[in-house]
C-alpha cells in the first residue's frame, strides 16, 4: 500500500512538473506487416502448385540454407504445399546409364536449369528460385521506419507517412519516429512444365512493424517521460521481432504460391 502510494506521488509530481500535459504515443504492430510488391501473373492466378522445389541464392552454402529453409518448409507445409529439396541439384543426371555425353552437358548448366530438370524428373510443378534472402539496415529502405507527429489538441501522437512527417519540420510540431532492419526477400517462381516465370516476388517485413505494443509518454517540452519498453535496447523484444519477421515472411510466400487469388 505505502509503496502503491509513493508510486502515486511520484506521477502526480510528474504532472505537475510540466504543466499536466502528457502526450502519449503508442506504436502497435502492422497487419499485415510485409510490404509486397510482387507481380503474379494470370495464369498462376487462375491455379497453384503443390510441390515445389526450392534453389538458393547463389554462393549459399548448404548447411546455411538447409537451417534457413526449416521456416520455409513449416510454412508451406502449414499450407499444403510439398517442398521437394534442391540439395541434389549438383547430381549429374543421366538418361541411361553410362551416358557420358548427357553428363558432361549436365555440369554446364546452370543451377536452375539443373534444377528444372531434376523437378521434372521428380514430379514437380514449380522451382522457386530465392534472389536474395537479407537483413537490410533501416537507411537501406523506404520501409525501414515509422513516423509520428504530435497533435496537441488530441495529446497524442498520429502515425504519418515519411513525406508527412518530413513536411512537419521546422513546424514546432513535435516528432517521432522509429527504425529497424528490414527483411528483404526477392525471387520468382518458375512453372516447370514450360519454363514460364509465373511470378517475380519482392516482399519487404520491417521489424518496427512487428514489435510488441510500444507505449511512451512525453512531458509537454517533448521529453520522455515514461516507456513500456526501450525500442532499441530490449534484446528480447527485438528478438521477437525477428522469429515474427521471417514467420510474415514465408506465411505470406506460401500463400502467394498455393493460394494466389487472394
Amino acid at each position: 500500500m505505502r509503496s502503491r502510494l509513493a508510486m502515486l506521488m511520484i506521477w502526480a509530481g510528474l504532472l505537475a512538473g510540466c504543466g499536466g500535459s502528457l502526450s502519449v504515443l503508442t506504436m502497435a504492430p502492422l497487419s499485415p506487416a510485409y510490404v509486397d510488391e510482387s507481380s503474379v501473373s494470370p495464369s498462376l492466378r487462375s491455379d497453384s502448385f503443390s510441390r515445389v522445389m526450392i534453389v538458393p541464392p547463389s554462393g549459399t552454402g548448404g548447411v546455411q540454407f538447409e537451417e534457413n529453409l526449416a521456416a520455409i518448409e513449416r510454412s508451406f507445409i502449414a499450407r499444403g504445399v510439398t517442398v521437394i529439396s534442391s540439395a541434389i541439384t549438383s547430381r549429374v543426371i543421366l538418361d541411361e546409364p553410362g551416358n557420358r555425353q548427357r553428363g558432361e552437358s549436365g555440369l554446364q548448366l546452370s543451377e536452375v536449369e539443373r534444377a528444372l530438370v531434376l523437378a521434372r524428373e521428380s514430379n514437380v510443378d514449380a522451382v522457386l528460385q530465392i534472389g536474395a534472402w537479407d537483413w537490410i539496415e533501416q537507411d537501406r529502405s523506404e520501409n525501414g521506419r515509422r513516423y509520428f507527429v504530435h497533435d496537441k489538441e488530441a495529446k497524442s501522437f498520429r502515425e504519418v507517412d515519411r513525406i508527412a512527417y518530413e513536411q512537419s519540420a521546422g513546424s514546432n510540431v513535435v516528432r517521432r519516429s522509429f527504425g529497424g532492419q528490414v527483411l528483404a526477400f526477392t525471387g520468382r517462381l518458375i512453372d516447370v512444365e514450360n519454363g514460364e516465370v509465373v511470378a517475380s516476388f519482392k516482399i519487404d517485413v520491417p521489424k518496427v512493424n512487428l514489435g510488441d505494443v510500444l507505449t511512451v509518454s512525453y512531458d509537454g517540452d517533448g521529453n520522455v517521460v515514461s516507456e513500456s519498453y526501450s525500442w532499441s535496447d530490449d534484446e528480447r523484444k527485438d528478438q521477437a521481432a525477428t522469429n515474427r519477421a521471417v514467420s510474415q515472411l514465408f506465411d505470406r510466400l506460401a500463400s502467394l504460391i498455393s493460394n494466389p487469388g487472394k
